[in-house]
């Protein structure tokens, strides 16, 4: 019984435990965990098959079996779990990448729609009376960044064009 508990039960959970560390890493440090969790793989894939090829060749499964293969499961799980990590990373740097390039397009938008009516107000200063522009800069102000502003706004910019003396 000592024999198993040193040489295979004990070094088996460290295994596991070390392979945890990569938990704690930041999720940049692509070099340190993947060797990691490489080494850690490796290393059960080895104490595995030292083990078997040590005990008798039986038919049935054996408590020892159940317990390295749980290991071992735990220590690709951590391989995993460096995967899922670095591809959320990706997904969700480019959702942040597309979120800055919507609320770029939505402000050069703004700033074309009210260059384009300061100039069509000015205009039509003479017959319209009081310059709708004021009331655009002030609404436009309001309109905040983001998906759905971009709509909006083009919403309220085109609806300018409807009509020069009715802001809507």
């Amino acid at each position: 019984m000592g024999y198993y508990l040193i040489q295979i039960y004990i070094p088996a959970g460290l295994i596991v435990i070390i392979s945890w560390v990569s938990f704690w890493l930041h999720r940049n440090a692509t070099p340190a965990r993947v060797a990691l969790g490489v080494t850690t793989v490796l290393t059960m894939t080895t104490l595995m098959s030292s083990t078997n090829a040590a005990l008798p060749k039986i038919s049935y499964i054996k408590s020892i079996d159940v317990y390295l293969g749980t290991c071992f499961v735990m220590v690709f799980a951590s391989l995993l779990e460096y995967a899922t990590v670095g591809y959320l990373g990706k997904r969700i740097a480019m959702r942040k990448t597309r979120a800055q390039l919507i609320a770029k397009i939505a402000e050069q938008h703004r700033q074309r729609c009210m260059v384009h009516h300061a100039t069509t107000s000015t205009a039509s200063a003479a017959e319209s009376g009081p310059s709708d522009a004021a009331v655009l800069v002030a609404a436009n102000s309001e309109v905040p960044l983001g998906r759905a502003a971009v709509s909006t706004h083009r919403y309220r910019c085109d609806g300018l064009n409807a009509s020069a003396n009715q802001v809507i």
